[in-house]
């Protein structure tokens, strides 16, 4: 696996004060550069991705199938990251196929991965016709590995996991001591792994920015179960937490990959103080939230954990 092994440990990415932004807000805010590295598969997701995919051919894998929507981040990162891998790509994908692909999908198209249109159908039930398609591949002799909507699952968490223990690591050396840490949230696995980093380093829970309502039928007993199976993944030395995290759904607005008036304002101000681009459907979403909070009078350091997204600002 040493062909590998750059893909498999990412590098730290950069944490740094946005000193022009932190003055229009009157709060200092630091961003955790998350969106670094190749644009075709940036962003948190490939950390969760790069450790599935390494134990995935470890154990013999050749097909691996996840379901998402069209705009999918994780299932862009999956297509890209599949490809050094060694592994063929199966998407299904909400919607019907555009007749010009966009963003994400088209970066999925430009990596060869093969997708199943699902139609406009419930995210559950995407994750249904996911295991079907799985059982197909199955059936013809392949080695097949179905990852969760985001990559959301116990070893992913575990690698968000190492990514919180490097943000502490870099706001140690930086002597910053922010009050909490904002993200954008769906599918669990960037929430859950910060989660756990903050409640093993007795440090601020994150502010996890709800983007969609949709994704389960309990949004807030499937993160409290990805919760308790990296815990188990991690083994009994590590202590048992109780999951109890307060989620802000307070971004939503009218639906899943549809923008608000506050995210594409704090989208701009980012723009046009510090020349950073976020998209607004998503993480854009979170930094509304952020921008709102300063604006509200909490002037307390933060840090906003940019987890990448960038291909749907196109």
């Amino acid at each position: 696996m040493t062909e590998h092994w750059d893909l498999e440990t990412p590098e730290a990415t950069p944490l740094r004060l946005l000193e022009r932004f932190s003055a229009a807000l009157g709060a200092p805010v630091y961003i955790k550069h998350d969106d670094y590295g190749p644009l075709s598969w940036a962003g948190s997701k490939s950390r969760k991705l790069r450790a599935i995919l390494a134990a995935a051919v470890a154990d013999g894998v050749d097909t691996v199938v996840m379901s998402g929507p069209a705009q999918s981040n994780s299932c862009r990162a999956l297509a890209a990251l599949a490809r050094p891998f060694g592994l063929h790509a199966h998407l299904v994908l909400h919607g019907r196929r555009p007749l010009n692909p966009t963003g994400n999908l088209k970066i999925t198209d430009a990596m060869g991965a093969e997708v199943t249109w699902a139609g406009n159908v419930t995210f559950p039930y995407l994750a249904a016709m996911a295991e079907g398609i799985a059982g197909e591949h199955r059936r013809a002799g392949r080695r097949v590995m179905l990852l969760p909507p985001g990559a959301s699952s116990a070893e992913g968490v575990e690698a968000i996991l190492h990514a919180g223990r490097e943000l502490a690591q870099q706001l140690a050396e930086l002597s910053a001591d922010p009050v909490e840490v904002v993200h954008a949230s769906a599918s669990g696995g960037l929430h859950a792994g910060l989660w756990l980093a903050s409640r093993l380093a007795d440090s601020p829970p994150p502010r996890s920015v709800m983007i969609v309502r949709e994704i389960y039928e309990d949004v807030e007993a499937t993160y409290a179960a990805l919760v308790d199976a990296a815990l188990t993944r991690l083994g009994p030395e590590c202590p048992r937490l109780a999951y109890g995290a307060s989620l802000d759904w307070s971004a939503v607005g009218p639906g899943y990959g549809m923008v608000t008036g506050e995210a594409l304002a704090a989208a701009q101000l980012l723009a046009y103080t510090e020349g950073i681009l976020v998209d607004t459907t998503y993480t854009g979403k979170a930094l509304g939230v952020l921008v709102r909070r300063a604006r509200e009078g909490h002037s307390d350091p933060v840090v906003f954990w940019h987890s990448g997204g960038l291909p749907g600002f196109f």
